[in-house]
């Protein structure tokens, strides 16, 4: 006995494939039955045998790969500005030739590589470093999930810096007790040489911004104390350009610190705050 496919009755009528004007007729149908109604969702308990389901994601992070294999590494100091890679897309990172990171963005590339670069230093010596990239028209395509990359490259081994939480990043003072496995395996090197100052007379805030930019994690005032810090701290003063530890810049600033305010070191940013906050 033939199995009869979900959906139908035994008995009910079948088109005769060999009539062709009836055929067509049934297409026209079917073609304006699909107006306005793109997606109907079969449930589950369907038997799967009768059900072809598209994993759009996949096959879309296939082509990726297909496509980006072809490319040759480039230096990650070389690209990691947005002057090399002005459009959105995807792109890998490696670690001494070894693929460690794939990621994808909405801004230029070259922006997010450079926030990358800036995460590494301190960490992983940037010479160290390469990258590829691939840039994309569909900005619906660079819209995949994170995690659905990562589903799809880690098992291959070309992503393992991916669960470990390398793309994350630093968030707010309000929820900054957040970790990272790849934080925790590539500590900061806080001894690091960073050049800061001004010639011509700022305030501290000014001067904490300077540090920042060099620094081996994230440094900042939260945005919602800066008005305060700022009221706090209205001074001007010259600290010409200089290179120095960054523990010692960090000395240096909370010495200038008043009224209760502190460094708050967390695990990966440090938040310059009022006491009780």
């Amino acid at each position: 006995m033939t199995a009869t496919p979900p959906g139908e009755k035994d008995g009910d009528s079948q088109p005769d494939l060999g009539m062709a004007g009836e055929a067509e007729e049934a297409e026209g149908e079917d073609a304006v039955g699909l107006e306005g109604r793109r997606l109907q969702l079969i449930p589950h308990e369907v038997d799967p045998r009768y059900v072809f389901r598209f994993e759009f994601g996949p096959a879309i992070l296939a082509q990726v790969l297909e496509k980006i294999s072809s490319l040759p590494i480039s230096r990650l100091t070389d690209v990691a500005k947005e002057s090399a890679a002005v459009y959105p897309g995807f792109y890998q990172l490696f670690r001494k030739g070894e693929s460690v990171y794939v990621g994808r963005t909405i801004r230029p590339v070259g922006q997010r590589l450079g926030e990358h670069a800036r995460k590494l230093r301190g960490r992983v010596p940037l010479t160290e470093m390469g990258a590829r990239f691939l840039f994309v028209e569909d900005l619906s395509l660079v819209g995949l999930s994170e995690d659905a990359m990562i589903a799809y490259f880690h098992p291959l081994g070309l992503d393992p810096w991916g669960k470990m939480g390398f793309g994350s990043k630093a968030t707010g003072f309000g929820r900054a007790g957040q970790e990272s496995d790849w934080h925790d395996a590539f500590h900061a090197d806080l001894s690091i040489m960073v050049q800061a100052g001004h010639s011509q007379p700022r305030t501290l805030r000014q001067l904490i911004a300077s540090i920042a930019k060099g620094a081996p994690l994230v440094l900042s005032i939260p945005r919602q104390l800066v008005v305060q810090f700022d009221k706090d701290h209205p001074a001007l003063f010259v600290m010409y350009p200089h290179e120095r530890p960054f523990t010692e810049w960090i000395a240096d600033v909370e010495s200038r610190l008043v009224g209760g305010w502190r460094v708050d070191r967390k695990p990966m940013a440090w938040y310059i705050v009022r006491a009780g906050e």
